[in-house]
Formats: C-alpha cells, structure tokens, sequence
C-alpha cells in the first residue's frame, strides 16, 4: 500500500475506547463493499474521513430504500455514488475537506481563545464544493454522465475545527453557496429595543492575498448543473447510527436537473424562496 496511513484510521484501531466505533466502521464496509471501487478498503486508510462519509452516505441512501447502483453495474470512473429512483440517475460526489494550508486555513482551536474563524470556515467549503463542480463538468465531457442527470455535491465538515459551531444560525456550508453572512440585530435608536433581526448580505470573503471568493454560486447560472447540497458534520468516531437525522439537504434555486422536495424522506430540508431561506424537519416516521 503506497501513502502514510491517516493518523485517525490508526487511532480507531488502536484505542481500546473506540472499540465500539472500529466494529460499526467494519459494519458499514461490509455492507458498502458492492458499491465501493476495488481500492475502498485501501484508501480507507489513507484517507478515513473522506472515504468514510462516502461510505455514510451510500449506506445511508441503502438504508433509506434507496436503489443505490453496485459498482459493478456501472463504469469505474465517474461520481461516488449513482442512485436510480423512478428511471433517474442521481449521482453523488462526496468530499470531506481538510482545516486547509497557509494564510487562509482553519487555525488550531487551541490557539484562538475561543474564537472562530468564520470566514476560513466558509472559504474551505467554498473550495470543495467548486471542484467537485469541476469533477462534474469532466465527467459530462467525458461521456460518464448526462446532463439531464441530477448531481449533488456532498460535502462533511468533519475534518474542519468549529465547521459545527455555527448550530442555531446559518451553517457554513449554506454560507459557501448563498450571499448569507453573520446574524444582524436591528436597534430602535428611541426605544433601544429589538426590532428587527436577519443576516449580512455576503456575496464574497476576500481572502488574505485580496483575491475574492464567491459565496453566491448557487446565485450563478454557471451553477445550475448542480442540483444541490448534501451536507453533515458526522464523524467516524462518535456516529451511533446511519441516517439521514445528521444530513441536510440545501436546493439549489437555479437547478435545471431538480432533485424532488422530500427527495432524502428524512433528515433537513434547505430551499429559497422569494428570497427567504427556508427549512424543514423531515420526521422519517411521518413521512
């Protein structure tokens, strides 16, 4: 095996206190294994989370109902998952990005007094998410995908520090696709009381070196290809079960290939509309 095995790989192995989360790893690779490439197990290794969530993911939609398409009926190439629901095929790039290097990355918690670094947050989701967009123009290009096909972009903050302490507001990977920036209140300058309260408007972090990022592609009809965002925080070490209860799903409101509202039948559900962004709480048990 070429690569250095991931250190967290090596700790769910070896600490006696992760038994428990080696033995549900090992669960959801034997039930994965058909819908997995040849070299799962391999990079597994190499790169646990990431290949961990894909491995949540299809497992997920297996549970679910969901008709995922073994590895073995479709070419070796193309997007981690493919999902065929009422003669549709649903394909699914998944993508665990790092803290990231240099200027721009997510410092060390340790370092920051408490303190979040938001806008490094968003920028890592941000950089993810347009290179599996990228990912998806070469496999049109190449013959892997049509494009009428939907295709989502899952995306797990796992590997990101604080990438979840944005619970009870936006949650970054929404701020990565949509002009939406910190909470604001607004003042009565006579009362002194709360009248009002919302979000910046932030189509743009300008980065340490002055370039700027866009935050609002799912604003761009260069976008529009890409029918949505999955995205979750869950980790392989602390997960008890595989559902959607820890995945959400965010619309995108100009997609042409459109994913069905209720599509996941669990989880949350993320869509704008006249300019308001909207959630949902899909109970799977009322569904």
């Amino acid at each position: 095996m070429n690569g250095k095995v991931d250190p967290l790989f090596e700790l769910i192995c070896k600490q006696p206190k992760l038994a428990e989360q080696y033995s549900l790893v090992k669960d959801l690779c034997h039930q994965f294994k058909p819908f997995a490439d040849e070299n799962f197990e391999q990079e597994l290794e190499l790169q646990f989370v990431s290949r961990f969530w894909e491995m949540y993911l299809g497992c997920a939609f297996l549970n679910q109902g969901f008709a995922l398409i073994p590895r073995k009926d479709r070419p070796k190439a193309g997007p981690d998952l493919c999902i065929v629901d009422k003669g549709v095929s649903f394909w699914i790039e998944a993508v665990a990005p790092s803290s990231g290097e240099g200027p721009d990355s997510v410092p060390d918690p340790e370092t920051q007094n408490g303190l979040v670094s938001e806008n490094n947050i968003v920028l890592r989701f941000c950089q993810a998410i347009k290179s599996k967009h990228e990912k998806q123009n070469e496999y049109v290009a190449n013959g892997l995908l049509k494009e009428s096909d939907p295709f989502l972009v899952a995306v797990n903050g796992a590997r990101i520090p604080n990438a979840d302490a944005d619970q009870g507001t936006v949650p970054y990977p929404i701020q990565a696709v949509l002009p939406i920036g910190l909470p604001t209140v607004t003042i009565d300058k006579q009362t002194l009381q709360k009248v009002g309260e919302g979000f910046q408007y932030r189509d743009v972090i300008v980065k340490k070196s002055n370039s700027a990022v866009p935050t609002d592609i799912f604003l761009n009809p260069k976008y529009e290809s890409m029918s949505g965002l999955l995205f979750s925080g869950v980790h392989p070490f602390y997960f008890r079960e595989v559902s959607f209860k820890s995945v959400s799903l965010l619309h995108n409101p100009l997609q042409k290939n459109h994913v069905p509202t209720g599509w996941l039948r669990a989880g949350r559900e993320w869509w704008l509309e006249d300019h308001h962004l909207n959630l949902r709480i899909i109970n799977p048990a009322a569904s």
